[in-house]
């Protein structure tokens, strides 16, 4: 045999021997994922014939909270103030307890909220109407075989929060929310599972407005039990630089006008246009829905009340010098 054919048939012998060794292998591991994918739900269908999605049979069952952060926003009249956020609940279930052993030393499985009973938050309302459940319908929850049951899900939860734009736009409003349980049936306790409580870790800020603080609380004998309240800035710079230094402007400029002869007037008129004209862009600026009335609007307003006060006063003297001419040139 020539040595080309030689090294020809020793290249094909390696390579079927490796393609050999690689089915092989892929055929052990598709078959250890398959005993342990089949260990799983053979634990699945034990812990689940027996349980359905009641509650624990506790008299109390203490469940274990904290909220993360992603988002929060006002409306666009700026009278209902939202979050978004993560909720990580923890809670203990004897009822799904299993021995390692008797499923090849799984000591950990993932199961669909579907198939846990699940503790559900309410946002409250004082007056005893529109409460609704705040929790996304689904969510993961993993299990261990002690009976401790984690839940990662999402909260959606809105609340009226009156505007005090008295320091606008450099104003800060206090947002609150109350959470009591969502089956009044059933006993539950929600208490936090760490000093903490909330995470702002990677929160995205909401347009036009920053989180500067925040507080949590919870009372375990009330009906309401987990309490929040987020305190929010206004980003007000650039509002500033369109208001506030326009402001000023034209009171400077209606004080000026006082200090001069005969052109006094027609400043004044100019002021006053000015004034007319910057309270009319104000109104587009400011919340149409806050329950008090801002600084800046009270302080134009009266500058503009004051210049029409110079205008009526300064052809009142005009007409007094006019006369006081004419009695003198008669004289």
């Amino acid at each position: 045999m020539s040595p080309t054919m030689i090294l020809l048939s020793l290249l094909l012998s390696s390579l079927l021997l490796t393609n050999k060794f690689v089915v092989s292998s892929e055929k052990c591991s598709l078959d250890d994922g398959s005993r342990e994918s089949n260990r799983e739900w053979v634990l699945h269908r034990d812990l689940l014939r027996n349980n359905n999605l009641s509650k624990p049979p506790k008299n109390t069952t203490t469940v274990l909270i904290r909220f993360m952060l992603k988002s929060f926003f006002f409306d666009d009249q700026e009278t209902v103030f939202s979050i978004n956020s993560w909720v990580f609940f923890s809670w203990d279930d004897d009822r799904y307890k299993w021995n390692p052993a008797e499923y090849g030393g799984l000591t950990e499985t993932i199961f669909n909220s579907f198939y846990v009973w699940l503790p559900r938050l309410n946002v409250y309302n004082p007056f005893g109407y529109d409460e609704y459940d705040s929790m996304t319908p689904t969510m993961m929850c993993s299990v261990t075989n002690t009976g401790h049951i984690s839940c990662l899900g999402r909260l959606l939860a809105e609340n009226e929060c009156s505007s005090n734009l008295t320091r606008w736009p450099f104003d800060t409003q206090t947002c609150s929310f109350k959470f009591k349980a969502h089956d009044h049936k059933n006993p539950v306790i929600f208490t936090f599972n760490s000093t903490r409580g909330i995470s702002m870790l990677a929160a995205e800020y909401g347009p036009g407005w920053n989180i500067i603080d925040f507080e949590k609380a919870e009372n375990l004998t009330s009906e309401t039990q987990i309490f929040l309240s987020f305190v929010v800035e206004r980003q007000g710079v650039g509002l500033a630089a369109v208001t506030t230094i326009p402001a000023l402007v034209l009171s400077v400029l209606t004080i000026t006008s006082l200090f001069l002869g005969q052109t006094r007037i027609p400043i004044q008129i100019l002021s006053l246009i000015g004034h007319f004209f910057f309270l009319r862009e104000m109104n587009e600026l400011i919340p149409k829905s806050g329950a008090t009335t801002p600084t800046i609007l009270r302080f134009v307003s009266g500058s503009a009340i004051f210049t029409t006060i110079a205008i009526v006063s300064s052809f009142f003297l005009n007409l007094l010098r006019k006369r006081k001419r004419l009695l003198h040139s008669r004289s």
